[in-house]
């Protein structure tokens, strides 16, 4: 799976050029592919890397920590009850415990990162065009407002280059005057310039126009700047709601706009 563009100085000065925010084409699918999953996978302020950094502290590691102190601990005494060959063995066996089984719980969360991009590949990030159509038609039509929406950046070759994107998915809502902010996703070379607020502004305005009375979203803990920004915007929490009973603090947030 493509886990999306580094960063790289020919990006970073192609920065200042104008962004502009118009419908998604389907000559623009691996990019917003990449550009998602490259924000969710990498990065120091991606949630995988997020999450990894917050794994450290959870209570189901926390027991690793003294563990291998304590066959440090071993490793040091010199007039331990066992022989040295023994008392050697124990020690070491102690410290490569606890590192297997700090590598067992970030192994855990990148595999469930990982099935949730396999997931969205198989469905919304599939045929993205067909999916969030602006005009759904035949068995497609489902009554419900949606759309997508990429800014880009015209680079010295005179090629855009995709570096924002959201949608609006009505599938996921039962009540049709409503609608799903989805697959919010800014390119790192291009944050703190407003893109993630021209492309909300961009989805609202749509929403209004299509008779609209409200936009929902979920986000999680490790998405705590875009929670924020949402906030900033007119979002309000309606829910929360722990995603694992063993890990602490790691909630999913419900926000919602009325229009």
């Amino acid at each position: 799976m493509s886990h999306g563009p580094k960063p790289n100085k020919h990006r970073q000065r192609e920065a200042g050029n104008p962004i502009k925010v118009r419908f998604y084409e389907n000559e623009d699918a691996e990019k917003v592919r990449d550009l998602i999953f490259g924000g969710f996978l990498r990065g120091e302020l991606s949630p995988l890397q997020i999450g990894l950094r917050d794994m450290m502290k959870q209570p189901v590691v926390l027991p690793s920590y003294p563990i291998f102190a304590f066959g440090l601990f071993m490793l040091a005494q010199k007039d331990f009850r066992w022989n040295f060959t023994t008392q050697c063995a124990i020690a070491a066996a102690l410290c490569a415990a606890s590192i297997s089984w700090i590598l067992v719980w970030r192994r855990w969360l990148i595999g469930s990162f990982d099935e949730y991009c396999e997931y969205s590949l198989k469905h919304d990030m599939a045929n993205i065009a067909e999916y969030y159509a602006y005009e759904k038609l035949g068995t497609e039509a489902d009554g419900g407002v949606s759309g997508f929406w990429v800014a880009v950046v015209t680079g010295r070759d005179g090629m855009e280059r995709v570096v924002g994107c959201v949608g609006l998915d009505s599938r996921t809502q039962e009540d049709k005057t409503q609608s799903e902010l989805r697959r919010m996703s800014v390119s790192e070379d291009y944050r703190r310039r407003g893109i993630a607020m021209e492309l909300i502004n961009t989805l609202v305005s749509h929403s209004r126009k299509r008779g609209l009375k409200k936009v929902v979203l979920s986000t999680t803990s490790y998405q705590g700047s875009a929670r924020s920004l949402y906030k900033k915007l007119g979002w309000v929490e309606t829910g929360k709601v722990g995603l694992h009973w063993f890990m602490r603090n790691l909630d999913l947030y419900t926000l919602e706009r009325t229009l």
